[in-house]
């Protein structure tokens, strides 16, 4: 699974020619777009529509005046017209909020107007505090635990919902602890790479520790030597606070990028996990 990020990707000279060349590969290869939707009109959903992405995932991070807060100025509506026009011109949409103190309340009313939309997937993840996110509040652990009830109540509103194909997932770290299923373990330098601009490879797009430079290498090489994807990928390797979990087989210490941002070690536990605050 390739997915298409930025930046703004959609801005980019040669998007097009890339997802044609994606589209081309389609027998072996499932590729998506993360995408502000800025810049998606009719004509522009059309064009991507062409090339069979398996999905745009575009975002909603509260409701219009606490998204435009943080985003600009109209953008809400800005989304929700690019929305449109990709189900209209028949791409599958899916829609990430990002939570932290100023917004986790307001899932449940995201979750409300994907229904409305016909989104197909909503799902959500606690903000990781670096870059421009150090500028807001991570959640804490009563705000966590608060946040873990509300997703479980938007879940069950979606799927009561009539004529509305949308679906909210807890395959993230730490929802199952609310029945959201099996156990999830974060797939950083595991299932997960992140490619940047400049050829420097990372875990996942939320850990920027460098782990290599494509170019001359591979990315085979890179994903097989470094010793950073290789911790990350060991099963055993479980923090010390997390052993006596039922889940730490399972879930290895929660989200690995957030430990990073918080305590700068990425293999502490989760930060705000409840099993362990008991």
């Amino acid at each position: 699974m390739i997915t298409i990020t930025g930046g703004e990707p959609l801005l980019h000279s040669g998007f097009f020619q890339l997802t044609e060349a994606l589209g081309a590969e389609r027998s072996w290869c499932r590729w998506a777009i993360l995408t502000s939707g800025v810049t998606i009109d009719r004509k522009q959903a059309r064009a991507i529509a062409r090339f069979h992405p398996a999905y745009v995932q575009l975002s909603i991070d509260g409701d219009r005046p606490t998204h435009d807060a943080l985003r600009g100025d109209g953008d809400y509506d800005r989304v929700a017209n690019a929305v449109r026009h990709l189900q209209r011109a028949g791409v599958r949409t899916s829609v990430s909020f990002t939570a932290h103190q100023g917004n986790y309340k307001q899932f449940g009313r995201v979750v409300r107007a994907c229904c409305r939309w016909g989104v197909h997937h909503v799902w959500t993840d606690r903000l990781v505090p670096h870059g421009r996110g150090s500028q807001l509040q991570s959640l804490t652990l009563e705000q966590f635990r608060e946040y873990l009830e509300i997703i479980r109540r938007a879940r069950r509103y979606a799927s009561w919902y009539l004529f509305s194909p949308t679906t909210v997932t807890m395959r993230r770290a730490l929802q199952f602890l609310v029945g959201g299923g099996k156990p999830y373990r974060c797939s950083a330098g595991d299932r997960l790479i992140a490619l940047m601009p400049d050829g420097t490879v990372y875990p996942c797009r939320r850990m920027p520790i460098s782990v290599g430079q494509l170019f001359p290498a591979t990315l085979l090489n890179i994903y097989q030597s470094s010793v950073v994807l290789r911790d990350l990928r060991d099963e055993q390797r479980i923090p010390e606070d997390c052993r006596c979990c039922p889940h730490a087989t399972s879930c290895v210490g929660g989200l690995r990028c957030l430990s990073h941002a918080v305590t700068g070690d990425t293999f502490s536990a989760d930060p705000v996990c409840p099993q362990i605050a008991g």
